[in-house]
C-alpha cells in the first residue's frame, strides 16, 4: 500500500515535472517566435533603408551636377564683372576686336548690365545649392538610419540564435520529462506537444 502511495506521488511528480517543462517549452517558443518577427521586421527596415539609398543617392548626384553647372556659369560671369574685366571693358571702343572672342565689337554695355546679368544667376545658384544641401541631408539621414537598423538587425539576429538555442534546450528537457510520463497519461500529449512545436 505504502509502495502504490509512494508510486502515485513519484508520478504525480513526474507530471508536474512534465508540466513544468512543458510551460517552460512554451514561453521559450513564444520567445523565440518574437525574435524571429522583430528580426523579419528589421531586416524589411534595412532592405527599405537600402532601396531609398539608392533613389537618394541619384538625386544628390543630379542636384550636385546642377549646382555645379550653375556655380561653373556663376563663376565665369563673376569674373566678368569684377574690377579687371570693369577695366578692360574700359578701353574697348565700338569697331575693336574683342580680346577674349575675337569678333568685332558692335556695341558696348555699361557696368550695370553686367551687374543685373549676374543678379538672377546668383538667385539660381542659391537655390540649386539649396536644393543640393537638402539632397545631401537626407542622404546622411538614410546611411545614419541604415547604420542603426543594420545594428539593431544584428542584435535581433544574436537575440534570436540565443532564443532558439533555448528553446532547442527546453525541447530537449520536455522530452526526457515526458517520456518519463510513459503509463500515466501524459505521454501522448508532451510528445505530440514537443515534436511539433517551433520547426
Amino acid at each position: 500500500r505504502d509502495r502504490l502511495r509512494s508510486r502515485g506521488l513519484g508520478d504525480v511528480y513526474k507530471r508536474q515535472q512534465a508540466l513544468s517543462a512543458l510551460s517552460l517549452l512554451a514561453e521559450t517558443e513564444r520567445t523565440l517566435n518574437e525574435a524571429k518577427e522583430n528580426e523579419k521586421a528589421l531586416n524589411a527596415k534595412v532592405e527599405a533603408c537600402q532601396k531609398q539609398y539608392v533613389l537618394l543617392q541619384t538625386a544628390f548626384d543630379s542636384k550636385k551636377t546642377s549646382y555645379d553647372d550653375i556655380r561653373t556659369l556663376y563663376d565665369k560671369q563673376k569674373e566678368a564683372v569684377e574690377e579687371w574685366a570693369k577695366e578692360t571693358r574700359s578701353r574697348l571702343v565700338v569697331g575693336d576686336t574683342c580680346p577674349v572672342c575675337g569678333q568685332e565689337i558692335k556695341s558696348l554695355c555699361k557696368d550695370e548690365d553686367f551687374q543685373s546679368v549676374l543678379a538672377p544667376i546668383r538667385t539660381s545658384l542659391e537655390t540649386k545649392e539649396k536644393e543640393y544641401k537638402e539632397a545631401e541631408q537626407a542622404l546622411n539621414n538614410n546611411r545614419t538610419e541604415s547604420k542603426t537598423y543594420g545594428t539593431l538587425a544584428e542584435n535581433a539576429r544574436q537575440s534570436t540564435a540565443r532564443a532558439l538555442r533555448s528553446y532547442n534546450l527546453a525541447r530537449t528537457d520536455a522530452q526526457a520529462k515526458c517520456a518519463q510520463c510513459n503509463g500515466i497519461g501524459l505521454s501522448t500529449t508532451c510528445l505530440l506537444y514537443t515534436s511539433d512545436a517551433a520547426d
